[in-house]
């Protein structure tokens, strides 16, 4: 009897252990399956945020300081800042992707003889959604917005006479008083400020990839309007826009509408760890009359910018950035020749570089 009831324990024993086993295994196996279920959820998240929003920028601060004591050669003590702050944020969901890119620059120089001047003055807005045709094509639409922070002034004390309708328009020299037209004096030429003048242009066409970095976008039809939000500057006509004579008095449009095509060629890469480049030719041919009243589609309006960015250190780099700009309707100031002081206003290739060291963050 002893010796069942001892057999019977024994078994009793055997068979506990054994559930115990199973029951732990069972729970080890489903302790498993939810991290399995939990790095797969977590993988998937993964996956979803790189198919979502990628967002990010770079503030830059440049300054200089220049001073002149006795200097033979002469010269004016001046200093210079200028910040600019990039943003770009991009989503791609399936076949869908949607890149913005945001450009604010804002620039001063302060001179003993001119006081503040407002330098380098940018808002520069581009969106553009496509969706995915194959791997290197994409049916797309573009918008671009365009304008200025601040007031800005031309700094001239040459009359300016300017003729509505006339290409090109002849001024006098200096100090004259001999007007028989219109004038446009000091504070007028070239003068801007928040939406005086802003361009905006919205179309659709194919954006093309032959690589990651490099983006060729044609759009056959593309509506263009340029604003002039300041009655004396659109009657200065200096910005494209149409200026009627009415009673004898300059009076310009506000709004000038236009429609055409469009090519814009991009490529922006790291050459190095240290060293980036990029590039942007925008193309733009109007179908509409110009504000001369002409219709001339083969003049083609031009904007190319070119920068560079040297990493110097992880908060130190260096900046250079050249602007080369032609619109057949906009009138800049011109020398009649080198050793005269006369200028008159007519068409003409503007340009603009920047060189500058200074603080930079990325984010």
């Amino acid at each position: 009897m002893k010796k069942l009831f001892l057999l019977l324990t024994i078994v009793a024993f055997v068979l506990s252990g054994i559930i115990t086993t199973q029951a732990q295994t069972r729970v080890k196996a489903k302790k498993a399956e939810e991290t399995t279920k939990g790095v797969a959820a977590k993988v998937a998240e993964e996956v979803e945020d790189d198919d979502g929003w990628k967002k990010g920028g770079e503030g830059i601060i440049n300054t200089s300081l220049t001073s002149f004591s006795q200097w033979a050669e002469g010269g004016v003590n001046n200093i210079n800042l200028v910040g600019n702050l990039n943003l770009f944020a991009d989503r791609k969901i399936g076949n869908w992707l949607w890149e913005n890119d945001g450009r604010f620059t804002l620039g001063f120089t302060r001179t003993k003889v001119d006081g503040f001047l407002k330098g380098a003055d940018i808002i520069d807005i581009d969106s553009k959604i496509g969706r995915k045709l194959n791997e290197k094509l994409y049916a797309s639409g573009l918008f671009t917005f365009d304008s200025q922070f601040l007031e800005g002034v031309f700094l001239s004390d040459n009359k300016i006479k300017r003729v509505a309708g006339n290409t090109d328009t002849l001024t006098y020299v200096p100090g004259s008083n001999d007007f028989a037209g219109l004038e446009v004096g000091r504070d007028s030429l070239g003068r801007s400020k928040f939406l005086a003048p802003a361009v905006i242009t919205f179309g659709a066409g194919l954006d093309y990839k032959p690589v990651d970095w490099v983006s060729v976008y044609f759009s056959p039809i593309t509506f263009k309007g340029i604003i002039v939000n300041d009655q004396v500057i659109a009657d200065s006509g200096v910005h494209g826009n149409r200026v009627d004579i009415e009673n004898g008095v300059a009076v310009g449009r506000r709004f000038k509408p236009e429609l055409g095509a469009r090519l814009t060629v991009g490529a922006k890469r790291n050459i190095t760890e240290n060293l980036s480049a990029a590039s942007t030719l925008d193309l733009y041919s109007n179908f509409l009359q110009n504000n001369f009243g002409e219709v001339k589609p083969q003049n083609i309006d031009v904007l190319w910018v070119t920068s560079l960015g040297l990493k110097l250190t992880k908060y130190i780099a260096a900046n250079f950035e050249y602007t080369l700009k032609y619109d057949d309707e906009i009138l800049v100031p011109k020398k009649i020749s080198s050793d005269s002081d006369a200028v008159y206003s007519g068409k003409g290739i503007q340009s603009k570089s920047f060189l500058g060291v200074g603080f930079t963050y990325k984010f």
